[in-house]
């Protein structure tokens, strides 16, 4: 009798969901083969555990340098590939991801997972994080030598003083492949294809920005002319001049983009990189 009660309340917590729950894919046996997936409160509290753990913050700097939980390292989402980051040194360490709204953290929790990181537990996004958020401090800012090695000479020269690169020689200028055009300093999107024309002034010409909100257009009287910049909002780079000799149908505007200042994300692309939200724009 006494054994039939233990079975019973057993089936009673399966039941319940009181049994412990992992993410993965249907039909997958009882080998654990995918991260684990856990609320914000629990969260919290493994937070106050001091059991080596590692929180990580897989969105933006600029997204990061906003707030961030406590303590949190930054490894951003599309920075995740075959290697393993170097933050994170032992593969039984406890790793806790989180992002924006949960999107990319349970992309980068499985590439972690994927990678032989034992305990990755996923928590969702920031957005609805009631706990402490810390803002990353001025000093602590990426240096200007540190934004020349990660995005190269042409593109620290073309976004921090203005330089334009040659015509005819941007890698996106001949470039009509369907997906979004973010800030290669910051990510932040500027443009898509669907805006993109061949204008033949040797650079990418676009109609118009991704938002209204993406760029912001100041006065420029250097070389002996008068022009409108165009800089990004979000990380102040320069992008190019806007004139007013673009497609009559489209607005009549012609955005005139150096290469160097964008990174390309594929249309199939975008959810893995953290985009998703911008898939809309490409749907009829």
């Amino acid at each position: 009798m006494r054994r039939m009660m233990v079975l019973l309340v057993i089936c009673t917590m399966a039941l319940s969901g009181c049994t412990p729950q992992r993410t993965g894919k249907e039909g997958t046996s009882m080998e654990k083969s995918s991260y684990t997936q856990i609320s914000q409160e629990t969260a919290r509290e493994m937070m106050l555990r001091d059991d080596g753990h590692v929180i990580v913050d897989v969105r933006r700097q600029d997204e990061y340098d906003e707030g961030h939980i406590p303590g949190a390292v930054l490894i951003p989402n599309e920075s995740i590939g075959k290697d393993r980051p170097r933050e994170l040194a032992d593969l039984n360490q406890i790793i806790l991801v989180y992002c924006r709204s949960g999107n990319r953290s349970k992309q980068a929790a499985q590439k972690l997972f994927d990678m032989g990181y034992a305990n990755v537990y996923e928590f969702g996004g920031i957005s609805t994080w009631t706990g402490e958020i810390v803002r990353e401090e001025s000093g602590q800012a990426e240096t200007p030598e540190q934004l020349r090695a990660r995005i190269g000479d042409l593109a620290y020269e073309v976004t921090r003083n203005a330089a334009t690169e040659r015509t005819f020689t941007g890698e996106y200028d001949a470039f009509f492949e369907k997906g979004l055009y973010v800030d290669i300093v910051s990510g932040e999107p500027l443009f898509t294809s669907e805006d993109k024309y061949n204008s033949g002034c040797g650079w990418p010409a676009f109609t118009r920005p991704v938002s209204e909100g993406a760029v912001v257009e100041r006065m420029d009287t250097s070389h002996g002319m008068i022009r409108t910049e165009v800089r990004s909002s979000g990380a102040d780079s320069h992008l190019g001049h806007v004139f007013h000799d673009g497609p009559v149908q489209s607005g009549g505007l012609r955005y005139c983009i150096n290469s160097a200042a964008l990174r390309f994300i594929p249309y199939d692309e975008l959810e893995r990189e953290g985009y998703g939200q911008y898939r809309e724009l490409f749907e009829e």
